[in-house]
């Protein structure tokens, strides 16, 4: 080998530990929480009114059926590693997956799925 090959084989071997970093890095799907959003620790999914962005509720039981919400417009935070979180307002429905963060229209119940992807 020249020279100059062995050092292109060390840059190449340097480099491995920052292309994995970068990778896992871009890989994490929560984003940051907007300004004022109080914590939600994990395993909750928790509601924060979506104007003031005070937490309402949390939930973290996963049922067979919808608990009833009040019929609002809300911040959401799924903190939960594999359970997707399934919202009804009447007979449309908004589905957030895993450690995701987002706004959701209107709703009046939430169900927890034991499921990891939204179908």
């Amino acid at each position: 080998m020249t020279m100059k090959t062995l050092t292109r084989a060390a840059t190449a071997v340097a480099a491995l530990p920052l292309l994995a970093a970068a990778t896992l890095a871009s890989a994490a799907p929560v984003a940051a929480a907007p300004k004022g959003i109080a914590d939600c620790p994990y395993p909750y999914v928790c509601l924060y009114n979506a104007q003031t962005k005070k937490k309402v509720a949390q939930f973290k039981d996963i049922t067979s059926g919808y608990q009833p919400v009040k019929n609002n417009s809300y911040y959401v935070r799924n903190t939960r590693y594999d359970d997707v979180v399934h919202f009804r307002h009447f007979s449309s429905y908004v589905c957030i997956a895993p450690r995701v963060s987002t706004d959701i229209p209107v709703t009046n119940g939430i169900k927890i799925r034991s499921e990891a992807k939204c179908r």
